[in-house]
């Protein structure tokens, strides 16, 4: 499928003379322009470029700053005469797959933005039609890519695509730009054959942005499934929040009565398997909330029974009294004591806590630095790496590759850099386990040292209510006794009440748990490697197509066989490693050559996104042998019976290119001039 057929070309040149340019028609399947050197093939394909809008790739600027002078200064005519460009511009019809055709005009220099672009809906040219619907459009602007004005919105209706999202990175998305995808169709001559996707644009901020075009040509479902990844990701991370959160409620609404909170999973689970359990302090004990409202309410009843209205001796009562007062004080005595021991004990807990925290970080930094260590040793020894010679890397002083004293290692076996490693981070677990238990220890002594501190207040309350009671008649109830039934009864209210919150807010931790599963359901969906099996054969397709042009071009490098496609960006490799790497400077051309015609080629097998159309400038690079572009100019030419184009510009001399062209399905495009860009140019 061709979804940018390209028929035709024309620049033009108004000067202070005269008016100069080019006209080239172009035919099915192979399109060779052969010129001389600096005679401007380059620039052709440059303004075709230019036209659609994506010169950013020949020299990684926009607009006209990457056209040769002639294009907007001055145009040569011979050595000692120049004449000055007043204005210009270039035309280009194309079609799509869908057999809508449409004329480009930008221009390069003029009173008019260059960022105006006006398309008409037909050939313009060929026909000779003035008459068309003209539009204009905008580029290089914000929403270029995105608006229905904008030209790259245009063309990506157009040639049928749909750009997706894709990372950035600073953690956002942006839309997959055109101008990514063109290094897989464009190859030019300046920066082009340095590497596969030489000239891919960074200043999107897109995250392996050679990666994302090549999954998008290829319709792989990896880019659809990563973003499911993401997307899954995004919600684990909402759901351990929310569960966090929702922890920290319930701890607050349980400290309401200080009470601790057990058997509660401090991570999101499929299933809760235990009910949790709320833990109030009773005497030295901590019991149930449940028992503890039990025992409460008995209390209550009991006192409602012992505050019956009595008729008793005034004295008694008042002995009685003093005896209670005498037991509360002594009670309050000792509590105090015991106060005073939980809150020197909880003092010292935490103090604990924070030296557990520094050996901690110390031990982190040790691992750390011992890492750092170790890698050198490793990866520097043949360097003359300071530690490799055993000596420290910032003091300069002498090491010994031991951790033990120079005598110890007479009589036991030295600790390698690596073993002390290992022995740090049984040290960092075993630290880790013992603040996981210096921090329940300490909530447990938190709500212990309040617990007593509310007593004390409630007991001085008390003895000082009791107190007052002893003038009183003790024929009735006492104010202190009642007022102890109604703090009684405030209590069991609250308790119940709390509960009750607890429970309804568990619910929340309950349906998370349903929310867990489900994303957790989702997330074993997705391939380990997030290729799908189309994927698999996709980038079986791929490699396989890439050793056979890669053996027909005569690629020699390395052994075929060890030839892969690379899981992690789509590249050949050879025994892991990519094979740019390793590849003599003509067989880095083949590769190129390979690749790109490979994705080409496949793209038509699997009816994927290529636009069918490659453009090579100067393909014959580093003295590449005759017989291996000949075949690179035959596999071009046959790619005509999928409706497909190649344009290639040679200066090769022109009785070879005939003489290699011959018999193939090629249009010739031959300047025996030394400049293309002449007057009288126009059809």
């Amino acid at each position: 499928m061709q979804r940018l057929n390209l028929h035709r070309l024309k620049v033009t040149i108004h000067t202070n003379e005269e008016k100069f340019g080019t006209d080239i028609e172009f035919g099915s399947g192979l399109n060779i322009i052969r010129a001389e050197n600096t005679s401007g093939k380059s620039s052709c394909l440059n303004c075709i470029l230019y036209a659609l809008g994506f010169e950013i790739i020949i020299q990684g600027k926009k607009g006209s700053l990457n056209l040769v002078p002639a294009l907007k200064e001055a145009i040569k005519i011979d050595d000692n005469t120049r004449r000055n460009v007043l204005e210009s511009f270039v035309e280009l019809e194309i079609s799509n797959h869908q057999g809508e055709k449409i004329t480009i005009k930008r221009f390069i220099k003029s009173e008019n933005d260059n960022r105006l672009v006006l398309v008409d809906k037909g050939f313009r040219l060929s026909n000779n039609q003035n008459h068309l619907e003209r539009v204009e459009f905008y580029l290089h602007d914000p929403g270029a890519a995105t608006n229905p004005k904008g030209f790259h919105k245009f063309l990506e209706n157009f040639f049928d695509w749909e750009l997706p999202k894709v990372p950035r990175y600073d953690d956002r998305s942006t839309k997959l730009y055109m101008e990514c995808l063109m290094p897989l169709h464009f190859v030019e001559q300046k920066r082009g054959w340095a590497a596969i996707q030489a000239t891919t644009p960074t200043i999107f901020g897109i995250r392996d942005p050679k990666k994302q075009a090549t999954e998008y040509l290829l319709g792989l479902d990896a880019s659809k499934n990563y973003k499911l990844k993401q997307e899954i990701t995004y919600e684990k991370n909402r759901i351990s929040n929310k569960w966090k959160s929702t922890i920290d409620e319930l701890k607050s609404i349980a400290s309401y009565i200080d009470c601790m909170v057990k058997k509660i999973p401090t991570k999101p689970t499929v299933n809760i398997e235990e009910s949790p359990i709320l833990l109030i302090e009773q005497g030295d004990d901590w019991i149930n909330l449940n028992q503890h409202i039990i025992n409460t309410r008995e209390i209550i009843e009991q006192k409602k029974e012992e505050l019956e209205p009595k008729i008793e001796d005034a004295d008694q009562e008042k002995e009685k009294l003093s005896k209670k007062i005498d037991e509360l004080e002594d009670k309050l005595f000792l509590l105090e004591i015991s106060y005073q021991k939980n809150r020197e004990e909880y003092i010292s807990e935490k103090k604990e806590k924070e030296k557990l925290h520094k050996r901690l970080s110390t031990i982190e930094e040790e691992i750390k630095n011992n890492q750092d260590a170790h890698k050198i040793q490793k990866y520097a020894s043949d360097l003359n790496s300071t530690v490799a010679k055993e000596t420290c890397p910032t003091c300069l002083q002498k090491i010994s590759s031991s951790l033990l004293d120079p005598q110890a290692t007479e009589t036991r076996s030295p600790m390698s850099i690596k073993d002390n490693i290992e022995y740090l981070k049984q040290q960092r677990s075993a630290i880790k386990v013992l603040i996981s238990q210096s921090e329940n220890a300490l909530q447990a002594k938190e709500v212990s040292v309040k617990n007593k501190k509310d007593k004390i207040n409630g007991l001085r309350t008390e003895i000082r209510n009791l107190k007052s009671e002893i003038l009183q008649d003790g024929r009735i109830p006492s104010e202190a006794e009642l007022r102890k039934l109604i703090e009684l009864k405030n209590d069991l209210s609250l308790y119940e009440k709390t509960r009750s919150n607890f429970l309804e807010k568990f619910k929340d931790l309950e349906k998370l748990t349903a929310q867990w599963s489900k994303i957790l359901s989702r997330e074993a969906e997705l391939p380990s490697d997030l290729l799908s099996q189309t994927d698999h054969k996709k980038l079986t397709s791929l490699k396989n197509t890439t050793k056979s042009l890669l053996k027909r071009f005569g690629f020699k490098s390395t052994n075929l066989d060890e030839v892969s496609i690379s899981l992690e960006n789509y590249r050949p490799t050879a025994e892991g490693i990519e094979l740019a790497f390793d590849t003599s400077a003509s067989d880095g051309i083949r590769l190129i050559w390979s690749y790109m015609l490979a994705i080409q080629s496949i793209s038509n097998e699997f009816a994927q996104k290529h636009l069918g159309i490659s453009f090579f400038d100067e393909p014959r690079q580093q003295e590449v042998d005759h017989e291996d572009y000949y075949q690179f100019f035959k596999f071009c030419s046959n790619l005509e019976e999928d409706k497909n184009q190649t344009i290639i510009t040679t200066s090769e001399d022109k009785e070879p290119v005939f003489e290699m062209t011959k018999g193939l399905d090629s249009t010739i495009i031959n300047f025996d001039s030394q400049f293309i860009f002449q007057p009288n140019f126009e059809k």
